[in-house]
């Protein structure tokens, strides 16, 4: 079971009350939240919905509209960017790598080309899980 963004913001919220209390912190005593991807996400809403409890926070590789840029396909094109900087035969070589999954799947020697290369316990049925696997961690890297 996974808390809510809601739950897990109260629950630092409470925290920052406890120790100022078991601490004596006074109320000028700043608290900071600190926190990369999701939890720049969180840091930066505890700042914004309780401005009363922290005076800051430090948000790194927050993404509170990705939705949106999928939605767009603009996160892509920032991904190709990202890779493209690298090398420019980055975006190229990982769209030809999706071309060749997509291939090899379809066919017996194809999928079991993919359980020995990637190491899969299972030969694959098809292709979804492992484009989700894999760009995921493109996804993260860039990030």
């Amino acid at each position: 079971q996974y808390l809510t963004v809601e739950q897990a913001m109260a629950d630092y919220n409470t925290l920052t009350v406890h120790i100022r209390r078991e601490y004596n912190f006074t109320e000028d005593v700043p608290f900071i939240a600190l926190g990369g991807s999701y939890g720049a996400n969180l840091a930066m809403w505890l700042r914004l919905k309780n401005p009363n409890l922290w005076a800051g926070a430090i948000a790194s590789s927050a993404t509170p509209l990705k939705h949106v840029l999928r939605q767009t396909n603009n996160f892509a094109r920032i991904e190709t960017e990202a890779y493209g900087n690298v090398s420019s035969k980055c975006p190229e070589l990982i769209r030809h790598g999706w071309r060749e999954l997509y291939q090899k799947i379809q066919t017996t020697n194809g999928r079991s080309e993919i359980q020995t290369t990637l190491g899969l316990c299972n030969e694959p049925k098809n292709a979804d899980g492992i484009y989700g696997w894999i760009s995921g961690a493109l996804e993260t890297m860039v990030q």
